[in-house]
């Protein structure tokens, strides 16, 4: 039975999720790999200081990801509703137009 609900909720959640991938990209490709690049980043980070760096624990693996994944949706939702016109030279532009 949750394997059914879940399953409607992610396929809805996608549905209602096609305006935003034609906010950011008309392409398919270059919209996967913007939304790739907003999240690989900290898990990256993740992976190689957990191989790396015999210190690293899961208080700081969890704050990392945390901290990722506010960075690379806030970057994402700025993206998305940023005009040149509204923010230009202001650190939102700046941000919006940065290239993790």
């Amino acid at each position: 039975h949750i394997g059914r609900v879940s399953t409607a909720v992610l396929t809805v959640a996608g549905i209602l999720w096609i305006p935003v991938i034609e906010l950011l990209s008309n392409q398919l490709y270059v919209y996967t790999h913007k939304v790739m690049a907003y999240y690989a980043p900290p898990i990256t980070v993740l992976f190689i200081l957990g191989v790396f760096w015999p210190r690293c624990n899961s208080s700081g693996a969890i704050s990392g990801l945390i901290f990722g994944f506010v960075v690379g949706t806030s970057r994402l939702i700025l993206e998305a509703a940023y005009t040149p016109e509204n923010h230009s030279g202001s650190f939102i532009a700046t941000f919006a137009q940065s290239n993790f």
